[in-house]
């Protein structure tokens, strides 16, 4: 989905329904579509080809790379991403959450800082 993300506009979210469930409850903001994708400077999607390090910086599929343990454990974001592919069944009990913004509200998406 594209277009008017909270927070900014033009910008490009995964917005499928475990994905849009899995944000909403992370950053406890029901309002939200979806999770934003990003990418590095140096990325040549102009559509994004991770997820937006300034939401999701500490998950396993953001350009700057998950926690500490992601050699071992996913998170909830990118169960839910592999789930709505249709190719596979998550396990959602075995995710390992990131920290960062968990519990924050929409005003913590929305602001021009985070912080």
């Amino acid at each position: 989905r594209g277009g008017d993300a909270p927070g900014g506009g033009g910008r490009w979210e995964v917005a499928t329904p475990t994905v849009r469930q899995v944000i909403r409850n992370h950053f406890d903001c029901q309002g939200l579509l979806g999770a934003r994708l990003g990418g590095g400077e140096d990325s040549s999607s102009c559509f994004g080809d991770s997820f937006d390090p300034r939401y999701h910086f500490d998950d396993d599929l953001a350009p700057v790379g998950g926690t500490a343990d992601a050699a071992f454990s996913l998170s909830p974001l990118t169960l839910a991403l592999l789930e709505d592919s249709g190719w596979y069944r998550a396990n959602f009990e075995r995710a390992s959450a990131p920290l960062f913004g968990r519990g924050a509200g929409c005003g913590f998406l929305e602001g021009n800082c985070v912080g």
